[in-house]
């Protein structure tokens, strides 16, 4: 059986390039989140405008064609 008693730092060196590995992953992922949560806002905001855009084209279809204006 063979065991070494000093292996030059390398296991604590290791593990502190684990640990710091896992707290830039932790950064990234944090860093990936909010970027979904800035782009899923953008994406319902502009659904929300569009949505808005099209009932009012809607509206103006249905008063012009009250209004016998309509020319479509």
């Amino acid at each position: 059986m063979n065991f070494r008693l000093f292996d030059g730092g390398k296991v604590r060196r290791a593990i502190k390039a684990l640990e710091i590995q896992n707290e830039v992953n932790q950064t990234q992922l944090e860093q990936m989140q909010q970027q979904l949560i800035l782009e899923l806002s953008n994406t319902f905001a502009l659904y929300q405008t569009r949505k808005k855009i099209f009932e009012l084209n809607k509206s103006i279809h249905c008063f012009k064609r009250k209004s016998g204006n309509c020319s479509v």
